[in-house]
């Protein structure tokens, strides 16, 4: 009898099947969040001429409109908040993502970030409103052109960096999923974060950041961050054993601090056990 075989699955296959996992893990919180501006967009700066025909509706959309686009800049949204747009708008068409998270996400010209960030609030938006799926406008900050730029602006109004999406993530998941090996997850660490916060699927922060950067691991860990080695994952394997599969592909992780101290849990472990 001919017994068919299948090839091994090398450790970094099994790593990019890891990676694209949580990738759309991530497209699926933030579902409905368009990457470039809806069609009817117009990337002009508003007019001021008065508009007696819009409503209050139409105009708040011409706002939200208007900061999908990457050339949004502060002039174009005094324009609209002067006519009167809602700076606490949200985009009824599109997860209901509001007006300050379009602009931490979408705001191209790093010296408008801020300013536009600054006179929304000024204006009464609501530095942490969440989308239908619990995206903030510092979460939201994580994909724009700037991100550290972004992320500042935003945290500096207060933000709440524990408010969670509808997976469980805070911003410091969020920072570690979606742009790993950057400023941002030190930036957030430097908040009064909750650390090791558990998401909806059981990992901290410190577990989900195994596979993707390993200094960032490692400052997680220096800051308290825990992770449990037992825990299993959705494909199956532990936390551990993707540790160790990670380890086997990357001579850095194999030396960091964060491997050792899973291995150093797990031992105690089976001991109690």
């Amino acid at each position: 009898m001919h017994h068919q075989t299948t090839r091994p699955r090398s450790a970094a296959e099994s790593l990019h099947r890891f990676a694209l996992g949580v990738a759309g893990g991530l497209l699926v919180l933030v579902l409905g969040c368009q990457e470039t501006a809806p069609s009817n967009t117009a990337a002009t700066t508003p007019t001021t001429s008065p508009l007696p025909s819009l409503t209050q509706g139409e105009l708040d959309q011409r706002l939200v409109d208007y900061l999908w686009t990457s050339d949004a800049d502060v002039a174009g949204v005094r324009a609209l908040l002067d006519l009167g747009a809602d700076p606490d708008a949200a985009d009824a068409r599109n997860a209901r993502n509001p007006v300050i998270a379009l602009a931490a996400m979408n705001v191209g010209a790093a010296d408008q970030i801020a300013p536009v960030i600054d006179l929304l609030v000024e204006a009464g938006a609501n530095i942490d409103a969440q989308n239908a799926n619990g995206m903030t406008a510092a979460m939201g900050s994580t994909s724009n052109d700037h991100p550290v730029l972004a992320m500042e602006a935003v945290l500096s109004h207060g933000a709440n960096p524990d408010l969670t999406t509808s997976k469980g993530l805070n911003l410091l998941m969020w920072a570690v999923i979606a742009n790993p090996c950057t400023a941002l997850v030190p930036l957030v660490l430097d908040t009064d974060v909750v650390v090791n916060a558990v998401a909806a699927d059981g990992r901290t922060a410190l577990g989900m950041s195994i596979g993707l950067c390993t200094p960032q691991c490692d400052a997680i860990l220096e800051r308290g961050g825990t992770a449990d080695p037992a825990l299993v994952l959705d494909d199956g394997r532990t936390l551990l054993s993707l540790a160790e599969l990670v380890a086997s592909d990357s001579p850095e992780f194999k030396q960091s601090r964060t491997l050792a101290y899973l291995r150093a849990r797990a031992a105690k472990q089976r001991d109690s056990s």
